[in-house]
């Protein structure tokens, strides 16, 4: 059914005869009579009685007045929402983050706030990979997350080095006869790469949900290491925890280390450390809204100023 015909029932209802009701829409009387044998045909029954007389809805018509009243109603609550959710939309950035990137991210949305006031940031919680799936599918503007970058349709920028460390017990035979002395996350034991590769060593791991999954993949491919042992936990503070506790070794962002909790830990790293990068990404394909675009540019400039020498 041609949803116009609402209007037009509700314009003829309105008005003392078909021509009338045609001069109203601006077409010939002849064509709103088709329209309305037209309807009548498709409902099996009379709208208007073709009396001699005055015009008069039929008891059907009315029926389909009353709903023709309720569809209009709709029609105009619908368009209201839409040009609200259009204009309450217009100002927002949406930010795809994983947790580190959210931290990141959220210690600037108050200054970036204060240049942009207008401007609402809108963030989401993903994991690394879906990060950049939402970017993919268009459902965030940039996303801010954990190297390693996946796609190949993903631009991105570094925003800040996030240093890893691997964590494990002292007692852990893997540092039998090894100088511990001062030994800290500001200075880590540096081991041979190799070393990991004994039969003895058991790595707590990332499930594949995580951000940090990456991180390890990538470690374990640089240095062409094949864990036998190896536990896989969902959470990182539980995988901390289990390190912690004598589980084995784990390979953490700095901020869930805490050497006061648990003293006898040992931070070691490899030569030339290990690291990742808290990145801002778009999808290569879209070109950023305005609003989105200043987001962007905040976010680089910003760390850039803040790492500059």
């Amino acid at each position: 059914m041609d949803t116009n015909i609402y209007h037009e029932i509700v314009i003829l209802s309105e008005s003392s005869s078909f021509s009338q009701a045609a001069k109203k829409m601006f077409i010939s009387q002849p064509a709103l009579t088709k329209k309305v044998a037209k309807l009548e045909e498709s409902l099996d029954c009379e709208i208007v009685s073709r009396g001699t007389g005055p015009m008069v809805f039929t008891e059907q018509g009315k029926i389909f007045l009353k709903y023709a009243r309720k569809y209009l109603d709709l029609e105009q609550q619908l368009n209201n929402e839409i040009r609200t959710s259009l204009e309450s939309n217009a100002n927002v950035i949406k930010v795809a983050t994983t947790h580190r990137g959210g931290d990141l991210a959220g210690r600037t949305a108050s200054a970036f706030n204060q240049q942009y006031p207008d401007l609402i940031l809108e963030y989401s919680d993903y994991d690394a990979f879906h990060c950049e799936d939402v970017l993919l599918k268009g459902l965030a503007d940039v996303a801010i997350y954990t190297s390693p970058v996946i796609s190949q349709n993903i631009e991105y920028m570094p925003l800040s080095v996030d240093t890893l460390l691997l964590v494990t017990r002292r007692d852990n035979p893997l540092l039998k006869g090894k100088n511990l002395t001062g030994n800290s996350i500001e200075n880590p034991l540096v081991i041979d790469p190799r070393e990991l590769n004994q039969p003895e060593v058991r790595f707590i791991l990332s499930t594949e949900n995580h951000s940090l999954y990456y991180a390890e993949c990538a470690f374990l491919k640089k240095y062409n290491l094949s864990p036998r042992k190896a536990h896989r936990i969902d959470y990182v503070d539980t995988r901390y925890t289990v390190a912690s506790t004598g589980g084995g070794i784990v390979l953490v962002p700095t901020t869930t280390i805490h050497l006061d909790r648990y003293p006898d830990n040992v931070c070691m790293t490899v030569k030339g450390g290990i690291q990742r990068y808290i990145i801002i990404a778009k999808n290569r394909e879209t070109i950023l809204s305005d609003h989105a675009q200043a987001y962007w540019d905040y976010m680089i400039t910003h760390f850039l100023k803040n790492t500059a020498p």
